[in-house]
């Protein structure tokens, strides 16, 4: 996949985790699991990416990822 396409879906994906007023919108996710399919996607795409070891490790390794709330789990992925 090429730098742009991978951009642009990272975009699209940021644009539905947050609202206009940059709080993330947990209105369009029903349950944590649909947060991690986000968190999955964001991950297959990072991979795509030339030198993205440490994005993947710090995502790996962020405690937000392993709490049990939509929210935080949320605003870890947007940050």
């Amino acid at each position: 996949m090429d730098l742009a396409t991978v951009k642009k879906l990272l975009e699209e994906i940021l644009n539905s985790i947050t609202n206009p007023n940059g709080s993330v919108a947990i209105e369009n996710f029903a349950s944590l699991r649909d947060v991690d399919a986000k968190v999955r996607e964001v991950k297959m795409l990072l991979q795509e990416l030339p030198g993205n070891y440490s994005i993947l490790n710090e995502l790996e390794n962020d405690n937000d990822f392993t709490k049990n709330s939509r929210r935080v789990r949320l605003e870890a992925l947007s940050n």
